[in-house]
């Protein structure tokens, strides 16, 4: 095992793999704002810096992917983005593409607030279980094909943060207008 630190597109990302030396780096990867990532590949691919993508980002219409609700239009567009972030990692050379299952639910989300407002009911368990398991054989498949290892990686029920790097304290983002529970 490597260890690593996490990366992304902003400029502070290449400074800190130049200072610490990582010779692994994870990159929080938005599939919907890929080109700008182009500088960051150039550098880790220059540098001969193994790396993965941990894939976040949004649909056409500002949902979280997800393949675990049962809408065709939405699962079809999550899987398009998936299967374009393997390609992206393939092409080069990362190793891994790490994905979340998604919500039962349709997700708005709002990157620069921070901001998820849930869209929908939530879908029965019971029926998208069965589309998740194929889903994610058929994109384990499409990765093999392609040389990468395909994640899945779960999330608490209640996110806390610092999920976004932001180290301003463990308190539950704010979600449209769902409160927590204490």
């Amino acid at each position: 095992m490597k260890l690593g630190i996490k990366v992304g597109p902003q400029k502070h990302s290449i400074d800190d793999l130049e200072e610490t030396h990582a010779p692994f780096a994870e990159v929080w990867f938005q599939i919907d704002k890929k080109d700008d990532y182009n500088e960051l590949f150039s550098y880790l691919t220059k540098r001969k810096i193994d790396a993965g993508l941990h894939f976040w980002g949004l649909t056409r219409d500002g949902f979280m992917p997800t393949i675990s609700y049962n809408d065709p239009a939405l699962l079809q567009e999550s899987v398009d983005l998936i299967r374009q972030t393997i390609d992206i990692a393939a092409d080069n050379h990362f190793s891994y593409v790490n994905i979340h299952p998604g919500n039962r639910v349709r997700m708005r989300v709002d990157f620069q607030t921070h901001i998820f407002t849930p869209a929908s009911d939530p879908a029965q368990t019971k029926i998208i279980e069965d589309q998740f398991l194929g889903t994610i054989h058929n994109l384990s498949v499409y990765s093999s094909s392609r040389n990468v290892v395909l994640t899945v990686e779960t999330v608490p029920m209640n996110i806390v943060k610092p999920w976004d790097g932001n180290r301003s304290g463990k308190t539950y983002p704010r979600l449209g207008s769902v409160t927590p529970k204490n």
